[in-house]
């Protein structure tokens, strides 16, 4: 879907079990209601299948194609109106009323979109005004222009958690990933433990540098709701792992699946820890800073030098937690997608995330748990 169409929309996997044979089978939700024609925004090799700038609808075989008469065009048009109804109505209405075209409700996704995104952006001026508080000059301009965020929301009700409760679960789920740990509870450093700000759990973390360290580690910014709303900001590996402020210009092609797998992992392990399950999360990542970044271990035959050219790359996508579970390649990929067609429409074959996540398992005790300890 991301990849051939356009406007993109989410559609939903879920995989049940046929009652009689013990079969899975995958059954793919595609949803309904949308307000203008789908298109193909890219085409197959052999243009066999799919063709750019083409409207497909259903048809009895079953199969899919181009609307090929008046008729089939009409019920299509209509279809995309009839799904804007609602809206136009209420413009109407709005007008005659005297309130304007302005005063139209957000559906139930869109306060939830809003509501996700309102938390990112006041975690992003919670950690400016950490990193102007707390780091050395020399690394607050780093710090403020090139970093990857993290985000992620249960949706379930949670009830009451106590911050301090909160704060326990999350020590519980973390776990010592390679280049990790993600949202790493600090116990004993007055510097660097976490506190109580108004009810969310917050904790900042100064990097460490190569030149007085064996290894370099970068600064780390978390905020915790006890509502099921998670933000981690953290710099890039390749800028605190050398002096050489060169190294401040790469990504290694490896990195950015290690520390989305990670989070997504972090996601089903707090639910579970939480009790809430089967759930729903919403996921979203940031990478900022990339511009004239040149991606570095790139798995491919062709020579070629891989350099960014746009600043940020921002995507988000929305699943169950059984789905994280059963398929974290593929849900690591789409949050990736976006990240790498910016280093000159670099994309990696699954292979290579099935690869890459099959050593941080290996090398990650309990990633992926079935069961916690309450």
């Amino acid at each position: 879907v991301k990849k051939y169409a356009e406007p993109r929309f989410q559609c939903r996997v879920d995989f049940i079990k046929h009652p009689l044979i013990d079969t899975i089978f995958p059954i793919i939700t595609v949803p309904g209601g949308h307000k203008v024609p789908i298109r193909a925004k890219s085409e197959t090799n052999t243009r066999k299948h799919i063709r750019v700038n083409s409207y497909y609808i259903r048809r009895p075989g079953p199969e899919s194609s181009v609307p090929q008469t008046g008729q089939e065009w009409d019920d299509l048009i209509r279809r995309c109106v009839t799904n804007c109804r609602d809206e136009l109505l209420g413009h109407i209405r709005n007008i005659f009323e005297g309130f304007g075209p302005t005063a139209i409700e957000m559906t139930a996704d869109q306060a939830d979109d809003q509501l996700f995104q309102e938390w990112i952006e006041m975690g992003a001026r919670r950690f400016i005004q950490w990193v102007k508080d707390t780091l050395e000059p020399d690394t607050i301009s780093l710090a403020l222009t090139d970093h990857w965020i993290a985000a992620y929301w249960i949706h379930q009700d949670l009830g009451k958690i106590a911050p301090s409760q909160f704060l326990h679960i999350l020590n519980q789920v973390e776990r010592r990933e390679p280049g990790g740990p993600y949202w790493h509870v600090s116990i004993g450093d007055e510097d660097s433990e976490p506190r109580n700000i108004e009810g969310i759990i917050e904790q900042g973390t100064k990097p460490i540098h190569a030149e007085w360290h064996k290894a370099g580690f970068p600064f780390e910014f978390w905020r915790a709701s006890p509502q099921g709303l998670m933000l981690l900001l953290r710099g890039y590996d390749e800028d605190f792992q050398s002096s050489d402020k060169e190294q401040r210009k790469r990504l290694r092609a490896e990195n950015p699946i290690w520390d989305v797998a990670a989070c997504c992992c972090h996601a089903v392990r707090l639910a579970k820890a939480i009790g809430v399950w089967p759930v729903e999360i919403t996921i979203g990542f940031s990478w900022k800073g990339l511009r004239d970044r040149k991606l570095t271990a790139v798995k491919e035959r062709k020579n070629k030098e891989r350099i960014c050219h746009q600043e940020s790359s921002s995507t988000r996508v929305h699943c169950s937690g059984e789905n994280i579970e059963t398929n974290l390649p593929e849900i690591v990929r789409d949050l990736t997608f976006d990240l790498y067609q910016g280093f000159s429409f670099y994309e990696p074959v699954v292979k290579f995330f099935e690869e890459e996540i099959s050593k941080l398992k290996k090398l990650t005790s309990g990633i992926l748990e079935q069961h916690l300890c309450q």
